[in-house]
This record gives C-alpha cells, structure tokens and sequence, in this order.
C-alpha cells in the first residue's frame, strides 16, 4: 500500500506540503493544489490507509454544516524501511514543522 500511495505525484505534492507547512485541512489542499475537495479527499484516503498522514481533528465549519477534518504527517508511518525481494528500501520523509528560515 506504501509504494501504491507514493506513486501519483498529487499524493507526492500533498505530502510535501504537509511535512513543510504542518497541518491542513481538505479546503486548504485543494485550493492549494487546484483540486477539488472530492479528489484531495480520496487522496487522503489513500495517505492514511498507508500510516503515512494522520487525523488530527475533525470540525463542523458554520457555513456548510459539512465536517471539515485537518490532518497531519504521521511520522512513524513515513520513516521506514521495506523489504523489497533482495533490496531494501528506506523511506524517510523530514518535517519542517512549519519554519521557514
């Protein structure tokens, strides 16, 4: 599943920018990204079936009614090593933490 969700490059870009800007909400990554809500929310879907982002909150925004729900990078899900037939594959994604010196 980890291979899966890092091949497509939106999936790629979204956890860029979660490891250099901290958390984001669907809103924020679509309007980022230029996708629709729909589509960025099928991508997280795939991010967090892979350990690799995490739920922090869920929220419901006034206006819509509809749940809003911010994630973040899930560290232990991004720094691992996979077996691979004879090869072993490290994969180790770095966090900002939202400073941009």
């Amino acid at each position: 599943m980890l291979l899966y969700a890092l091949q497509c490059p939106t999936r790629q870009k979204i956890l860029e920018i979660l490891s250099k800007e901290g958390k984001k909400d669907v809103k924020q990554l679509a309007e980022r990204l230029g996708v629709s809500s729909p589509n960025i929310s099928n991508h997280l879907r795939i991010l967090e079936s892979a350990n690799m982002i995490k739920l922090e909150e869920e929220y419901q925004p006034k206006p819509t009614g509809r749940r809003g729900r911010i994630y973040s990078i899930n560290e232990a899900g991004c720094n691992k090593e996979l077996p691979l037939g004879n090869l072993k594959i490290s994969i180790k994604l770095e966090q900002n933490g939202g400073n941009h010196d």
